[in-house]
C-alpha cells in the first residue's frame, strides 16, 4: 500500500507532502488539484509497468493518463526544470525519482535518478494499483467478452469498468470478504453480494451476465423484482446511466485483495442521494477489509455515507484520511495546497474551511436569511 506521497514541481502543485490511510478522500473545487495527486501515482505506475521503458523514463501520455508533454506536467511558475515523486509504502520502503523536463516539448522525460535508486524503485512497480476512471463505459446492448491489451485477473474491472460483465458471468465460485457481506445477501457469492449492494440503490434490482463466446460478447441485463412480481428483463440502454457507472464500482470494490489500492474517481457519478450514501459505506466496508481505498469525490453524500460508517464502527477513524484541495499564494504566485480534514470516531468533523461541502448551508442562508 501507499503510505506517504511527495510530489514536487508538478502541474498546479509546487510540492505537496500527503499521508494515506486505508480510506483516503480527495475533495475540492474543480481544478484544485485533486486528479494532480491521482495522475501523479498513476503516472509512476505507468512509467515503470511500461516493458519497453529501458531507459526509466516519465511516460506522460499512456493507458492510464496523458498529460501531454513537459511544457504541461511543470508547475507554471516553477524556479527549476524537473519533477520529482516519492512514494512511501506500508513496508517503510521509500522511493524517489526524479525527472529532468529541460526540455519543455518532450513527452517522455528522462531520469535524473541514480542507477542504484532506480534499481530500487523498480520494486515499486509491484504495487498492487487499480483504478477506474470517472470515464465509464456507457451502458451498452453487449460487451466485448475479450478487451486487448488488458490485464483479466480477478477483479480488475478494467479503467472504464469494460471487464465488469465479463467478471459478473464468471462470479459464481468469487467469494466476497467477510467485511463486505451485505446483511440482505442469500449468500456471499460475488453474484449473490452484488444484486444485494444494487438492491440498495433500487429495491429487488437483479443484474445478470450471460456469454457468447462464438461471438465473443457478454450481455447484461437488469430486473426488478419483488414478493410479488417477477418482472421483465432489461437491457443496460433502457435503465440509465447509474446503473453502468455504478456496477463496475461496487464489482471492484467487492472483489478487491486486500494490501491491494483501488483508486475510483467520482464514485457517485449519476446516482442519487441514497446512492451515493450507500457507495460511501461500501468504500469504508472494503477500506475496512485491509483495501487502500482513494478516491476523488464532489459528493456530500459519499462523504456522509464514511462519516457514518465510522460512526457506526465499520471503519475506524485513524483508518480514514480526507483532503480538501484548494489554491492560494505560495510566495506571491498561485499553488494548490491539500489540507488535512479529520473525522473523529463519532463522525464528526474537526473543520469546515470554505468551500469545503458547504454550499447547501451558503444557499439555505441566502433562501432563508438564517
Amino acid at each position: 500500500m501507499i503510505r506517504r506521497i511527495k510530489i514536487d514541481n508538478f502541474k498546479c502543485f509546487k510540492e505537496v507532502d500527503l499521508p494515506f490511510s486505508n480510506l483516503t478522500v480527495l475533495t475540492g473545487p474543480n481544478g484544485s488539484g485533486k486528479s494532480t495527486i491521482i495522475q501523479a501515482i498513476l503516472l509512476l505506475k505507468q512509467s515503470l509497468q511500461e516493458r519497453f521503458n529501458t531507459e526509466e523514463k516519465l511516460l506522460l501520455n499512456g493507458e492510464l493518463v496523458s498529460i501531454g508533454t513537459a511544457h504541461d506536467a511543470l508547475y507554471q511558475y516553477r524556479d527549476k526544470r524537473h519533477i520529482s515523486i516519492s512514494v512511501t509504502t506500508d513496508k517503510e520502503a521509500q522511493y524517489t525519482w526524479t525527472w529532468d523536463a529541460t526540455d519543455l516539448s518532450l513527452d517522455n522525460l528522462p531520469s535524473m535518478s541514480p542507477p542504484q535508486v532506480i534499481d530500487s524503485i523498480k520494486n515499486a512497480s509491484e504495487l498492487d494499483i487499480h483504478y477506474i476512471s470517472t470515464n465509464r463505459e456507457a451502458p451498452r446492448i453487449h460487451y466485448q467478452l475479450q478487451t486487448a491489451g488488458q490485464k483479466q485477473g480477478n477483479g480488475f474491472v478494467g479503467h472504464r469498468g469494460e471487464l465488469t460483465p465479463r467478471i459478473l458471468s464468471n462470479s459464481y465460485p468469487l467469494k466476497v470478504l467477510e467485511g463486505l457481506h451485505h446483511p440482505q445477501a442469500s449468500g456471499n457469492s460475488l453474484y449473490e453480494e452484488v444484486n444485494a449492494w444494487m438492491s440498495e440503490l433500487k429495491p429487488g434490482t437483479r443484474v445478470s451476465a450471460t456469454e457468447f463466446r462464438d461471438l465473443d460478447l457478454v450481455q447484461l441485463m437488469y430486473a426488478f423484482r419483488s414478493d410479488t412480481d417477477v418482472g421483465n428483463d432489461f437491457r443496460p440502454t433502457n435503465v440509465g446511466f447509474g446503473f453502468s457507472y455504478v456496477l463496475p464500482v461496487i464489482v471492484a470494490l467487492l472483489t478487491a485483495k486486500p494490501n491491494s489500492t483501488l483508486i475510483i474517481e467520482n464514485p457517485e457519478s449519476h446516482l442519487h442521494p441514497k446512492g451515493q450514501s450507500t457507495i460511501g459505506r461500501l468504500l469504508a466496508s472494503a477500506a475496512s477489509c485491509g483495501v487502500q481505498v482513494i478516491i476523488e469525490t464532489h459528493s456530500d453524500h459519499v462523504l456522509n455515507g464514511i462519516r457514518l460508517a465510522v460512526k457506526k464502527e465499520i471503519l475506524q477513524a485513524q483508518d480514514a484520511l480526507l483532503y480538501f484541495c484548494s489554491e492560494s499564494l505560495l510566495h506571491g504566485k498561485i499553488s494548490s495546497q491539500a489540507e488535512s480534514i479529520k473525522i473523529d470516531s463519532e463522525g464528526k468533523i474537526n473543520s469546515w474551511p470554505s468551500g469545503f461541502f458547504d454550499q447547501m448551508d451558503n444557499d439555505f442562508s441566502e433562501l432563508f436569511g438564517v
